[in-house]
């Protein structure tokens, strides 16, 4: 996958490759860097107070290996604690 590619994406959600009742379910998505949240964060007077990328829970490790070790190498979710400057 192209990081600095902007156009809009195709792809299957992370969760949902695990839910045996949807089937080739596609989300459409522009993708963006951590640069361009970063500069319009910036731009909208504010700064990053605290940021976290959650872990899978530890207990995946080993009834879901797949799931844990997706999740592990592509981190899915970001968590920003903004404040105004």
């Amino acid at each position: 996958m192209d990081y600095l590619n902007h156009s809009e994406r195709a792809y299957i959600q992370p969760w949902i490759e695990y839910n045996d009742e949807i089937e080739d379910f596609l989300s459409k998505s522009i993708h963006y860097s951590m640069s361009d949240y970063m500069r319009a964060i910036r731009q909208a007077g504010l700064y990053v107070d605290m940021m976290e990328e959650p872990a899978p829970p530890t207990e995946w490790e080993h009834s879901m290996p797949g799931r844990y070790y997706s999740f592990v190498e592509t981190p899915t979710y970001m968590i920003l604690k903004l404040k105004k400057m």
